[in-house]
């Protein structure tokens, strides 16, 4: 009688040994799977991070390049120029729509990126228009338009709406 109970009582202990063994193993299990959720959402918000800060590295080498395009041709009225103007027009088109199609975590950032490319839309607008000026009136209209401070303000503009989406992404990383 005095071992059935014993064996009983060891039984119990093994029984709620087991229990709090597979209790410890179940609360290490939910606390893995909440870092491993936690590691990839942190990983797919640097991801992002990333790959905005790409498009807008890219960005702004191609409005330079429209930049750089659009003063050699005024400036010499050589066409050859036009080719780093329209190449920048061309990789600036598949860049915006990049970074507009990319998801962004908060509404400042959608409302900086949306002010961003409306700059951008008005840089290639005034580019353009003194391209045009430069092919119908020749030098002197055109350099007028560039020794104007409307395309130097519109760069900086970019650049510091840049230099801001660019801050806030930095941080996270």
């Amino acid at each position: 009688m005095l071992q059935v109970l014993k064996n009983k009582i060891a039984i119990n202990k093994i029984r709620v040994a087991f229990i709090t063994a597979f209790a410890f193993i179940a609360i290490f299990l939910l606390a893995t799977y909440s870092n491993m959720n936690k590691a990839e959402s942190e990983s797919r918000n640097v991801k992002s991070a990333l790959d905005v800060l790409l498009r807008l590295e890219n960005i702004l080498v191609d409005i330079q390049s429209i930049e750089t395009g659009q003063r050699g041709f005024t400036i010499s009225g050589d066409e050859r120029f036009l080719d780093t103007y329209n190449e920048g027009l061309s990789r600036i088109r598949r860049d915006t729509t990049i970074l507009a199609q990319l998801q962004l975590r908060d509404s400042t950032k959608s409302e900086e990126r949306s002010r961003l490319l409306s700059l951008l839309n008005k840089k290639i607008a005034y580019s353009r228009f003194v391209v045009e000026t430069r092919r119908i009136y020749g030098y002197d209209s055109a350099a007028v338009r560039l020794q104007s401070t409307p395309g130097k303000a519109m760069m900086d503009d970019i650049a510091a709406a840049i230099s801001s989406i660019e801050f806030k992404d930095r941080v996270l990383l």
